[in-house]
């Protein structure tokens, strides 16, 4: 489940199966190939996933008991046991139905069965002594005789030497029956207690396996009774997720349905406002058609009124342009007839006034050099104002010529615009 900066919650699930697996073994005061010279007690400890419902001990494939709760232990007895090479087996079950198995090989020391043998009681004959002066019977032990040199120098020595050698032999005999029957009795004693100690094993051990039988049948049966339970317990449950579950659906559709119709409320309300909002958009399209063509049209008209205008405009530019170029032309036309008339007067001034000269000077000629000289530079002077008349003339018509080449140029513009 995630949820993120603006709150929105995301969420996945998954679907987990998780296996199951035995139960895992620990066993104690027993390591695999090891050799007993004495009796102990194995034990057991396990880790599971669920609980340890029951162990099964097996000797060598064979039933050495049962634990069905702890502490699982299994008793090793060197002396009930044969010397030699065993497996112990300890097989584990737990409450999901899994079990495991843990097999131990060891070995029993063969020495102690040779001991067992040896003090195990025997028949051994007690030596009994004949009485003085009476001949040994069947069964009675005959000692051998001595042979050699019968002891001489001694009077009466050879009936003394029977007495001697009877009595030690009696004195033998009785000690070797009473340490054989020390030894027997010791035996007997040693074997009674062994017997005793094995047998209040077995009544314990017995005992321990009738309790875990018991506790056993407790167990199974408290097992089954919590399994009866747990099935109520889960119909229960079923019966009640189903009711939850058709109150959440019954819930869950009356919440959709009031949903649906609230969105198709909304989706309704929405429609006609779209409806509304394109009504209203057509009747501003249409508004701003009608407009668009209406200021067109004003636009239109304006551009053709200023076109007109600025054509008109243009017209009179060109007429008074036109009037303006003519009136420079009269002008120029009236100058050059100004100049001209100057001119022919100046001329005819000049002419007079060189007739005048020459005729002065032809009178004066003779008489006056300083006089002539002047009446030459005079001459000249009149020269140099004529050559500037000449000059003046020659730029008027110029100009003249200029004004009539635009007056031209302006007339055929007018008529190619018209």
């Amino acid at each position: 489940r995630a949820t993120d900066d603006t709150g929105d919650i995301g969420e996945s699930r998954f679907t987990v199966d998780i296996a199951a697996l035995p139960p895992i073994a620990t066993i104690t005061n027993l390591q695999p190939g090891e050799t007993l010279r004495e009796s102990r007690t194995v034990n057991v400890t396990y880790e599971s996933q669920t609980p340890v419902i029951r162990v099964n001990f097996l000797l060598d494939e064979a039933d050495y008991g049962q634990r069905l709760s702890p502490p699982y232990e299994a008793p090793l007895d060197v002396f009930q046991l044969t010397g030699g090479g065993h497996i112990l087996s300890v097989i584990a079950e737990n409450a999901a139905g899994v079990t495991s198995r843990q097999d131990i090989a060891f070995t029993i020391d063969e020495a102690i069965g040779l001991t067992l043998t040896a003090l195990v009681p025997t028949n051994t004959p007690t030596p009994t002594t004949p009485p003085l002066g009476t001949t040994p019977g069947a069964g009675d032990a005959i000692l051998p005789a001595q042979t050699g040199t019968p002891a001489t120098g001694i009077p009466g020595g050879g009936a003394q030497a029977t007495v001697n050698a009877q009595s030690t032999a009696a004195q033998v005999a009785a000690i070797g029956t009473a340490d054989a029957r020390a030894t027997d009795a010791q035996v007997i004693t040693n074997a009674t207690a062994d017997a005793r100690a094995t047998a209040d094993f077995r009544s314990t051990f017995e005992a321990a396996n009738a309790a875990a039988t018991e506790i056993a049948a407790t167990t199974e049966a408290e097992f089954q009774g919590t399994q009866q339970a747990q099935a109520t317990a889960a119909a229960v449950n079923e019966s009640t997720a189903a009711a939850v579950t058709a109150q959440v659906q019954e819930s869950a559709t009356a919440q959709a349905q009031s949903t649906a119709t609230q969105v198709a409320a909304s989706a309704t309300s929405e429609a006609q406002a779209q409806a509304t909002a394109i009504q209203v958009a057509a009747a501003a399209t249409a508004d701003a058609q009608t407009q668009a063509t209406a200021n067109a049209a004003t636009a239109t008209a304006e551009a053709a009124t200023a076109q007109a205008l600025q054509t008109l405009a243009v017209e009179q530019t060109q007429v008074a342009n036109l009037q303006a170029t003519q009136t420079t032309i009269a002008q120029v036309v009236a100058l050059r007839q100004t100049a001209d008339a100057q001119s022919t007067q100046d001329i005819g001034a000049t002419q007079t006034v060189n007739a005048a000269t020459q005729a002065a000077a032809s009178a004066t000629r003779a008489a006056a050099t300083v006089g002539a000289q002047a009446t030459l530079d005079a001459i000249a002077t009149q020269t140099a104002s004529a050559a500037t008349e000449q000059a003046r003339s020659t730029e008027l018509a110029a100009t003249l010529q200029a004004l009539e080449t635009l007056a031209a140029s302006t007339e055929q513009a007018m008529a190619t615009q018209t």
